[in-house]
């Protein structure tokens, strides 16, 4: 049977072989096809070619890729009016004894963010001002931050880029061991 180009028959027969071809191929190649029965069934109620397209098109659209795009520093977030936070005065290379959190930027303009590998002056002032360097709000912690503990980052803080600056959305939480 042939089908002409454009009618909606022969887009709801590409649809069924373009599935049948993922099918096949995300089963590693292995497996028969099965769907003849489900083609002449659906090409005897076929599809508005409108309805065809929207789903052809969402199909194609591939997602947007996700690479590194930065590394910056901070040392304290500020607290915004809304009670949230932001990271401010973000540098570009760690400052010994002032950077507290390492920001990975993305080019999607998310962000993620932990703290730095602290030494032991930076971990004095870390503990001495904790609630200040890191409100609930911007993370959490469990164990007791010493000169000799590790740092194990349990999950990293996410934030989005706001101009210069990243405005936190979830906290990261850390342990220290």
């Amino acid at each position: 049977m042939a089908y002409k180009i454009n009618s909606p028959e022969f887009a709801q027969a590409w649809r069924i072989v373009s599935e049948c071809l993922l099918e096949f191929f995300q089963q590693g190649g292995a497996g028969s096809f099965t769907s003849s029965q489900s083609f002449d069934s659906a090409t005897d109620s076929p599809l508005s070619a409108s309805q065809d397209n929207a789903s052809t098109e969402q199909a194609i659209k591939p997602e947007p890729v996700r690479t590194l795009k930065e590394t910056r520093y901070a040392a304290v977030p500020i607290r915004l009016s809304d009670n949230n936070y932001m990271f401010k005065n973000l540098k570009d290379e760690v400052q010994p004894q002032a950077s507290t959190y390492k920001i990975e930027m993305y080019s999607d303009g998310s962000c993620e963010f932990e703290l730095c590998a602290l030494d032991a002056e930076a971990r004095q002032i870390f503990k001495d001002n904790q609630s200040e360097r890191m409100p609930i709000t911007v993370g959490s912690s469990s164990g007791e931050l010493t000169t000799d503990c590790q740092i194990i980052t349990i999950k990293k803080g996410k934030g989005v880029v706001d101009g210069r600056s990243v405005r936190i959305l979830e906290p990261l939480e850390v342990e220290f061991k």
